[in-house]
């Protein structure tokens, strides 16, 4: 069966499990994140799989054993398929997957339910609130209490819903709870899961041993074992008639580019010598040698290397255009920053995919762009599966016929004076030339836009179109593993801006 959770699903299956990390329901937050957009909770995930399976049971059934590895995530709204193998054990496996690959391998067993369901739930749905901010090393275990919403849970899953133990499903929800809110929390990847369920489910008892109607039970988390090499943390759990343990990483949290007078002090001064030998940028020569009287109109400069880029050419004295698609307050905060340090910097809406654009109601009655650069860019999703036609067709609509539409509008809508020759930059990758297993399409499309940018130089005799394969650089997309071994952005993207 193949099934597609949207953004509405996954804010309802928050609320089914506490889990509001916003890597999950926020796409604007989400898109600064290690995956470049929302993903669904592995745990939907699971449970979507598992009633799928339930569909066909004649009886109410409950686990004995539950295993989970999340190998890939899914993105909100990319399609997946389960398929269902049976083992000589008995026991069933599903593999979840898209088009891209497997996502997901679920080991279960199922037995048919008898006896008592466990301790009366908390029937309420959780309220959003955002997840805990820790390091590795503050990481501690804690407890997270049952609840099941029988209607949220009915709305998602109803196979579930109808025949499996109401404890177990809440057991299972309370694991991406731990893992999204408490820890590793906002900065988090679970990796796997292992449960093991006894035959009678324990109730909450008071002191005479007698059922307490108490609302249910908890599942405790403790630390079981930390490898802070690999930023991984595996926790023991215990709960009602359930033992096992989570796998989950700590994600790197999001990129913080250099600040503009950190990029300015960058300009001054070898980088070495930036914190031994302050001086006075404001007036410096070197620096505003690099851009002065240039008009820059950076697409896709609200974060990441746009971001940088835009400081660059506003430290050499230029004027800036910052571009967003989702993320204004993150291109108003660039604009500030930059007209704090004495720059100028305006802020426009940009979709490339659409041509949608508000540039001309933003910026000073006759102002033209003499340079523009294309960091506008999508979700980097891999492919480790065969070629897939859809991912490529995708990236070709960004780095193809994106920048294609992007010069037709701005040749139209800023003519540029008689005789001035107006400069395009479109940054490559050097993964064109070397490309790493699982970004075959994305540097097939990079390719494409190359021999577009050649074309669009012959064609168009008043614009020159420079083409840069960058190489590996610090920013949200590539993460943070060896980012002391990377060259500078900085240094790269001011080579960039003065056209080396």
């Amino acid at each position: 069966m193949t099934r597609v959770v949207s953004l509405d699903d996954s804010r309802a299956f928050a609320a089914l499990s506490g889990d509001f990390n916003p890597l999950h329901v926020d796409p604007i937050a989400a898109r600064r994140l290690a995956f470049g957009g929302t993903v669904v909770h592995g745990i939907h995930t699971l449970l979507a799989a598992l009633d799928d399976t339930l569909a066909g049971a004649a009886t109410p059934q409950r686990l004995t054993s539950l295993k989970a590895v999340f190998t890939a995530p899914i993105t909100t709204g990319t399609p997946f398929t389960t398929t269902t193998t049976k083992r000589d054990d008995n026991g069933t496996t599903l593999t979840v997957a898209t088009a891209t690959g497997p996502a997901q391998q679920v080991t279960f067993a199922f037995e048919p339910a008898t006896g008592d369901d466990g301790a009366p739930l908390d029937a309420r749905a959780w309220e959003p609130e955002a997840p805990r901010e820790i390091a590795f090393d503050d990481a501690t275990g804690g407890a997270v209490p049952l609840r099941l919403d029988r209607t949220l849970l009915q709305r998602l899953f109803p196979n579930v819903a109808a025949r499996l133990a109401a404890q177990q499903v809440a057991t299972i929800l309370a694991t991406t709870r731990i893992v999204g809110m408490e820890c590793p929390g906002l900065h988090s990847v679970f990796a796997d899961l292992a449960l093991t369920f006894t035959r009678a489910l324990r109730q909450a008892q008071d002191d005479g041993g007698r059922a307490r109607d108490d609302g249910g039970d908890a599942l405790t988390y403790t630390i079981a074992r930390a490898q802070k090499r690999f930023r991984m943390i595996t926790f023991a759990l215990d709960g009602p008639g359930t033992s096992g343990q989570i796998g989950a990483l700590f994600r790197a949290a999001p990129v913080a580019q250099p600040s503009f007078a950190d990029v300015r002090a960058r300009l001054a001064l070898p980088l070495a010598d930036v914190a031994s030998n302050p001086v006075d940028v404001a007036s410096n020569p070197v620096i505003l040698s690099l851009s002065k009287g240039r008009r820059a109109l950076v697409v896709g400069g609200s974060r990441g290397l746009g971001e940088v880029l835009a400081k660059v050419v506003a430290a050499g004295g230029g004027e800036v255009v910052v571009t967003y698609h989702r993320g204004r307050d993150d291109a108003q905060r660039v604009a500030d920053e930059i007209a704090a340090g004495g720059g100028v910097a305006y802020v426009a809406h940009s979709d490339v995919e659409t041509g949608e654009t508000d540039l001309l109601d933003h910026v000073p009655q006759g102002w033209t762009p003499t340079d523009v650069y294309y960091f506008s860019t999508p979700r980097i999703a891999l492919n480790r599966g065969p070629w897939n036609p859809a991912l490529f067709a995708a990236f070709c609509r960004h780095y193809v016929d994106g920048f294609a539409a992007l010069v037709e509008a701005t040749e139209r809508d800023f003519p540029s004076p008689s005789g001035a020759i107006r400069r395009y930059v479109y940054p490559s990758t050097v993964y064109v030339e070397e490309t790493p297993p699982g970004l075959a399409e994305y540097a097939a499309a990079k390719a494409a836009g190359e021999t577009l940018c050649r074309a669009l130089a012959e064609r168009r005799k008043t614009i020159s179109v420079a083409v840069t394969r960058l190489p590996r650089l610090f920013t949200d997309q590539t993460g943070a593993d060896d980012a002391a071994n990377l060259p500078s952005a900085v240094e790269v993207l001011t080579a960039l801006a003065r056209g080396g």
